[in-house]
């Protein structure tokens, strides 16, 4: 971690590209196009945009949150069938029909969310990836709706400012979207809730311990995720003009994937790099027949496996030769250490605390009483329950029998974070640091339990 002054910007200058993204986006937006004469490279062009904002969901829910996810693809043809139906078979405004599929998206994203917040690691992807697998049947068979596989034609593009009937309009116009939706998510990731969606990938328990209401943001994560991708996929199909089943199945998934494992992906920069070049690739070494397949799946394993971080990772590490070190002003205030209130007021009340696991009591019926002011210790030999009585009282287990009670309200049984966000918090044995946080991130995210805005947060963790 990096060492931080007094909280306004780290002691060492890190090397930020997504400022200078925000810099040069307008005019590669406006230029880019340009370049991009013939029908067939402006498709090319829309294409990975739209597969750039599919991407970018994925940053929020696997590279913020580290959650896996394999149904980005399904989100991607939600809105690309919201679009489709809402503009040839329902005729509907093209914006109704894309808010119509980002809410359908975002109840999708929301449900599978809560559906697998008790899972983690490969059982995660599993149940996604029966998601993902569920939808593209539905698609194929439910021909009275989705048209089967002869899919969808003859799509609307959507009303702007400007007409939007050639393709090199709409490049601009899916480029700007893509633009939009990768600052937004740029900016996600400086706010409370984006690092609470890092301090969750970092330490789950931890994150909980400091008031973080885990369940609630890996929810968030996934619809987010799922809104981003659906607009993707609204784009893909106005530019394209036609949709079927098989531009939604569980290959794309793969590729959505494979896109932010090879641009990055906790990078913005870095997902959009991976969706433009498993975009154009594949048309660069078409010449070479029938062993194009075999060289791109090639590169995609040699970044993967050299560049962890992805691409953008390693132009990250090499810009952090030009890092300078700056000398630490001076604190703004005194540290001040103490609480509030009275001396002797009791803050704490446990009564025949118990815990058993099985037939095994770890902790028997303990009773303490703790005032404003005073120190305690818990003292025994390993295996005595110590640990497991500060797990019961700072939410980690639930007890099996007793009553614990702080500030005078009840709390046994509570999440850690609402015992966390109610003024008591904890420390670990072995220090459970959120390691790719910077240590004014760590202070930012333990102030989030005092809630207000970024910047009563920000005031907070200064200091009192």
């Amino acid at each position: 971690m990096s060492a931080v002054t007094d909280g306004q910007a780290p002691s060492r200058m890190r090397f930020r590209p997504g400022y200078l993204a925000l810099a040069l986006g307008a005019v590669i937006v406006a230029g880019l196009p340009l370049l991009f004469t013939t029908r067939y490279s402006t498709n090319l062009l829309i294409l990975g945009a739209a597969m750039g904002i599919g991407t970018l969901g994925l940053v929020v829910v696997l590279g913020y949150t580290g959650q896996i996810s394999l149904a980005q693809a399904a989100f991607y043809g939600i809105g690309a069938y919201a679009v489709a139906l809402g503009t040839t078979r329902w005729d509907i405004n093209w914006w109704l029909a894309l808010l119509l599929g980002l809410i359908a998206a975002a109840v999708a994203g929301a449900v599978l969310g809560m559906a697998t917040l008790k899972l983690g690691g490969h059982y995660l992807a599993m149940v996604t990836i029966c998601f993902q697998v569920i939808f593209t049947l539905v698609l194929t068979n439910w021909v009275a709706v989705t048209g089967g596989p002869d899919g969808i034609s003859n799509i609307k593009r959507p009303p702007f400012f400007v007409p939007l009937n050639s393709a090199q309009s709409y490049a601009w116009f899916a480029l700007a979207a893509l633009f939009v939706v990768g600052a937004l998510v740029w900016r996600l990731r400086e706010t409370a809730l984006g690092r609470s969606m890092r301090a969750i990938r970092e330490n789950e328990i931890a994150a909980e311990a400091l008031g973080v209401n885990t369940p609630r943001v890996k929810v968030i994560a996934f619809t987010i995720s799922a809104v981003i991708g659906a607009l993707g996929g609204s784009i893909y199909a106005s530019g394209y003009r036609y949709i079927s089943p098989d531009t939604f199945n569980f290959d794309h998934a793969v590729t959505f994937l494979a896109m932010v494992l090879v641009g990055g992906t906790e990078s913005v920069l870095g997902a959009i790099l991976g969706a433009s070049l498993l975009t154009f690739l594949p048309e660069w070494l078409r010449e070479l027949k029938k062993i194009y397949l075999v060289i791109y799946g090639c590169v995609i394993i040699l970044v993967i496996v050299f560049m962890p971080e992805g691409l953008w990772g390693y132009v990250k590490l090499l810009g952090r030769r030009f890092a300078r070190v700056v000398p630490l002003p001076a604190a703004l205030r005194p540290v001040q250490v103490g609480g509030r209130g009275a001396p002797g007021e009791e803050i704490l009340r446990v009564e025949k605390l118990t815990k058993r696991f099985g037939g095994l009591v770890a902790v028997d019926e303990v009773d303490l009483v703790v005032r404003r002011g005073e120190a305690h210790a818990l003292i025994g030999p390993n295996g005595s329950g110590k640990t497991t009585c500060i797990n019961l009282l700072s939410g980690l287990y639930v007890p099996t029998s007793g009553r614990i009670r702080f500030l005078n309200q009840d709390i046994g049984g509570q999440r850690p974070s609402r015992i966390a966000v109610s003024g008591m918090a904890r420390s670990f044995q072995n220090l459970r640091l959120f390691r790719e946080l910077s240590v004014w991130e760590n202070v930012l995210v333990g102030a989030h339990r005092g809630g207000g805005h970024e910047a009563e947060t920000r005031t907070r963790a200064q200091g009192p």
